[in-house]
């Protein structure tokens, strides 16, 4: 382990370790704390419940002040989140401590408004935990106003549908728990459990300590909700034990949300800093094994190219040369069919031979020694169109090169370029109708060269096609060639960051577009 991963490895571990021991004190703290609610339950059980709640209430305004006011710097989106969500529960949590029986606010409440606002705010109090255990580690950043906007929304309609709508189910009548509450209060418990697996499964993006905070509170609150549905009596000891247990629930969540974040602020940072290392050290290990398959097939594609260049060449030249001296031997009336069968072995062994120098060529790519240099490009496409000139003569063809842009390239590759895609124009297009037309321009530190043709065109589903090797598409059938030039184009493209496409050509044919990075590394 290097020194900076060491220190980084000690001081979470130093943090951690002070973090850790609080737990046990505010366990403590809230043991006694229950103890003495418990007796002031039985001594007042109205009073009881509108302290518990309140606090709950405060502790939930604060989590939310602190959640917001913090987002612009907070390392973790998925406790923000969860922070101001606290701010439509504690509101509903408020309706349900001033609609409680006994309070005296709202008079004519009876026992099921107060229970129904419970289950609402326990409802999005629970969409709250699995949606920041959803967006633990994501990679996109969360836009906290719109998830606060869409709380406070989600609260207003539930508060709403309790009053003065009066279409929330009913929670409690004079006879019981309804099959509703019930079955909320297992369903809430149920979310709560997802959202605990959440964070469990992404526990390697947390602090071990603040995990465990707040698995502690998720673990509190399925243990209130399910208090709450066995009780029978508002101020019944079910009904107490649910208190407290959320009164626990909601320290617990805002030591993890708050405390556990702002009291050890470089926490997140050297967790992050840790990650961002090994990611590092794996994408380094990584390109350092892709290097040394690069030099590996690198040194086959040499040998390659020698064994082509040494073994396939002599014995092609013999055949070639063979069939050539036997065809002018044999005279030619009364040996047509010899004649024609040679006359095929010659052009097969010359399609071969330019299926060779192609493969040569394109293996030759990225591989040169001289250094970039400013190349006239316009100097370049006429050299490749008179070194094509006997073709464009057979063809009947007619080529303008129009101004092109200088750019800093490698001769060679430039030619290449020109020398297929004029070659390919030429090959499949010609035609004494309508010239081809050569030109390009510059677009800042990029250029852009193009060949427009009127031929038979590319169609649509092939176009993609057309740089795999040795593909020839439909309108290729009957022409000489190889389908390695278009490919050889492709791969000097990607060579100078750039791109190659094609399109059709208004009119009929095809433009072969190229553009490159004006200034190779």
């Amino acid at each position: 382990m290097d020194p900076t991963s060491a220190l980084n490895a000690s001081s979470l571990s130093t943090i951690e370790s002070s973090v850790g021991r609080r737990p046990m004190l505010v366990l403590l703290v809230l043991l006694v704390a229950g103890i003495a609610l418990y007796f002031l339950s039985r001594a007042n059980y109205l009073f009881f419940h509108g302290l518990v709640e309140m606090s709950s209430v405060a502790v939930a305004i604060t989590t939310f002040s602190i959640g917001w006011h913090s987002r612009h710097i907070s390392r973790n989106d998925s406790f923000a989140l969860l922070a101001v969500a606290y701010l439509s529960v504690g509101s509903l949590d408020l309706l349900h401590t001033l609609t409680y029986k006994g309070m005296g606010v709202f008079p004519n409440v009876g026992v099921d408004m107060p229970t129904q606002f419970w289950i609402a705010a326990r409802s999005l109090q629970a969409c709250a935990y699995v949606a920041s255990g959803l967006v633990l580690g994501g990679r996109h950043q969360v836009e906290i106003l719109k998830w606060t906007i869409g709380f406070l929304v989600a609260a207003g309609l539930l508060g709403l549908a309790i009053w003065p709508l009066e279409i929330f189910p009913s929670c409690l009548t004079e006879s019981g728990l309804t099959p509703f509450k019930i079955g909320a209060e297992y369903l809430i418990s149920a979310l709560l459990a997802v959202s605990g697996w959440l964070y469990w499964r992404r526990r390697f993006l947390l602090d071990r300590s603040l995990l465990h905070l707040l698995l502690t509170s998720i673990g509190l609150a399925i243990l209130s909700e399910l208090a709450f549905t066995i009780y029978q009596d508002v101020y019944g000891l079910a009904n107490c034990v649910g208190h407290l247990l959320k009164v626990g629930s909601v320290v617990f969540v805002y030591r993890a949300l708050v405390l556990g974040t702002l009291r050890a602020p470089y926490q997140s940072l050297f967790r992050d800093l840790s990650l961002s290392h090994q990611a590092l050290d794996q994408e380094l290990a990584q390109r350092r094994r892709t290097e040394e398959q690069l030099r590996a097939a690198n040194l086959e594609l040499d040998i390659f190219v020698r064994t082509v260049a040494h073994d396939l060449r002599s014995p092609l030249t013999v055949f070639i040369s063979g069939a050539e001296l036997v065809r002018r031997q044999i005279p030619g009336q009364g040996f047509e069919a010899v004649m024609q069968v040679l006359h095929g072995m010659e052009e097969k062994g010359w399609q071969m031979a330019r299926m060779l120098e192609d493969l040569l060529q394109l293996a030759r790519i990225g591989r040169l020694k001289q250094p970039a240099e400013m190349v006239d490009s316009a100097e370049v496409a006429n050299r490749a169109v008179h070194d094509l000139q006997t073709q464009i003569t057979a063809s009947g063809s007619q080529v303008r090169v129009e101004s092109l842009p200088e750019v800093h390239a490698h001769p060679t590759l430039i030619y290449q370029i020109w020398a297929n895609l004029i070659g390919n124009a030429v090959r499949y297009a010609g035609g004494p109708e309508r010239p081809i037309i050569v030109g390009g321009w510059r677009n800042s530190h990029r250029v852009r060269f193009f060949v427009r043709d009127h031929g038979p065109g590319i169609p649509a589903e092939e176009r993609e096609r057309l740089s795999e090797v040795f593909f020839r598409g439909v309108n290729a059938q009957g022409h000489a060639g190889t389908g390695i030039g278009l490919a050889i184009v492709q791969k000097i493209t990607l060579l100078y960051e750039g791109r190659y496409w094609v399109e059709e050509t208004s009119g009929g044919g095809a433009t072969f577009w190229v553009e490159l990075q004006d200034a190779p590394a």
